[in-house]
């Protein structure tokens, strides 16, 4: 926005992400410190962070989670952990488990009232730490246990598949 010179002036009031793969805590994690650095960039101080994506599957035939790039297989799970994180993160985060389309879209409302969406290519899942290495997350602890390990894992990341990411 800014190379285009369409970036305003006014710091960002919402923005609102639909990708219906915001399904595990590293991807959770990832999502909220990107939009939290952005908002601060933007000047913002009381931006609002709206998330729209599918909920979990619960009868999942992979077995029980156990890694942070794992899915959340409850949705009172996956609201409850990304909205506190959230709150841990200073930023204020709501999620909507609902049908979303394929694509992932970011539409931030500014404060002046001026409005952009912004189309991209790949979301936050196409990161996760290399193959051989195991980063652990509890499934099965309550929302406030979760949170304080999504705050504090810290991991190496790389790309996953094949083909460019931007």
């Amino acid at each position: 926005l800014m190379k285009c010179g369409s970036w305003p002036k006014a710091g960002i009031a919402q923005a609102v992400y639909r990708d219906s793969y915001v399904s595990s805590p590293l991807v959770a994690r990832l999502l909220i410190d990107t939009m939290k650095q952005i908002f601060s960039q933007s000047g913002a101080t009381e931006a609002a962070l709206v998330i729209e994506t599918r909920s979990p599957r619960p009868k999942d035939v992979r077995g029980d989670p156990w890694q942070i790039w794992h899915d959340w297989r409850d949705a009172a799970d996956q609201k409850a952990v990304i909205e506190l994180f959230g709150k841990q993160r200073g930023v204020r985060v709501s999620l909507r488990q609902m049908d979303v389309p394929h694509g992932r879209y970011l539409d931030i409302d500014f404060a002046d009232s001026s409005a952009a969406t912004i189309v991209l290519d790949q979301g936050f899942g196409a990161w996760a730490p290399p193959r051989l290495v195991t980063v652990r997350y509890d499934f099965a602890v309550d929302a406030t246990t979760q949170v304080r390990r999504l705050a504090t894992v810290n991991a190496i990341l790389e790309r996953r598949g094949v083909g460019k990411t931007y």
